[in-house]
């Protein structure tokens, strides 16, 4: 990086991309500053292209927070005009589908605490505006990795849950005064095709492996990228048929990754 002076905004945990020699966006997450330097986790595709961009990310980490914060939703309908209004949500669980060729997805399923039925005005048509992570294909960027190799998978999903458990307060309205989580768990799961370069594993539960890494999307501010940096290997499936290719399914657990002093994005 040209400058000491932006050195400051780097920090090690945070995901960057930059333009490659072959006109790509690369992401990769920064494992360690040093002076003007950047150490990065995992390679980029091709060499950086010299005199561009380094980009910024908006970077989430599994938070710790013993009490998660509540969300309040609307349900309307379209014809009778009547709306539910839902407070006191909390998510118990969320799935990232990142599956190859398809659009990426996102899931949520909440613990509501209090329903309320009340009348509503007429709906009227709007359009999504934001811009969407485009298909997981490699014309779009897309890289699958496991430390410094590419893997071929299918099926990719990240499932993040939490176990809540309630405070009980006669003084509260409903009877509850809050929601707490009392533990958190992350999976990815996929199906590993096998070639002469990646073979069968009979990896028992806990075994670590190298950082599994993947990045859709190649337009700046459209980038969707993921890292497991210590990940276990906590079951594995017996060979199969992935449509007439031989393939294993494998499920991946974080472990503790003490390769940076990161405290958060």
């Amino acid at each position: 990086i040209d400058g000491s002076a932006t050195m400051s905004h780097f920090a090690a945990g945070q995901a960057r991309a930059i333009e490659n020699t072959n006109g790509v966006i690369n992401a990769a997450y920064v494992k360690q500053v040093t002076g003007t330097d950047l150490t990065l986790l995992n390679p980029l595709e091709a060499t950086n292209a010299v005199d561009k961009p380094v980009l910024s990310s908006l970077n989430c980490f599994l938070g710790t927070t013993v009490a998660p914060k509540c969300f309040t939703f609307t349900w309307q309908s379209l014809q009778a005009n009547s709306r539910l209004i839902l407070e006191g949500c909390i998510p118990t669980s969320c799935t990232i589908s990142l599956d190859v060729k398809a659009q990426p997805t996102i899931s949520f399923t909440f613990t509501v605490n209090s329903i309320t039925a009340s009348t509503g005005s007429a709906l009227s048509e709007s359009s999504y505006t934001l811009p969407t992570i485009p298909p997981a294909i490699g014309a779009n960027a897309a890289r699958m990795m496991r430390g410094d190799a590419e893997i071929a998978v299918s099926g990719l999903n990240i499932s993040i849950e939490q176990t809540l458990a309630p405070a009980l307060d006669h003084n509260s309205s409903q009877g509850v005064k809050a929601m707490l989580c009392t533990g958190r768990k992350v999976e990815a799961s996929f199906t590993e095709l096998l070639d002469t370069t990646s073979g069968p594993v009979t990896a028992t539960s806990g075994q670590s492996t190298d950082p599994l890494f993947l990045q859709i999307g190649t337009t700046a501010g459209i980038i969707f990228a993921m890292c497991m940096p210590k990940p276990l290997m906590m079951s594995v499936g017996d060979l199969g048929d992935s449509d007439g290719v031989i393939a294993q399914s494998r499920t991946y657990c974080p472990g503790n990754y003490t390769g940076d002093t990161s405290a958060g994005g």
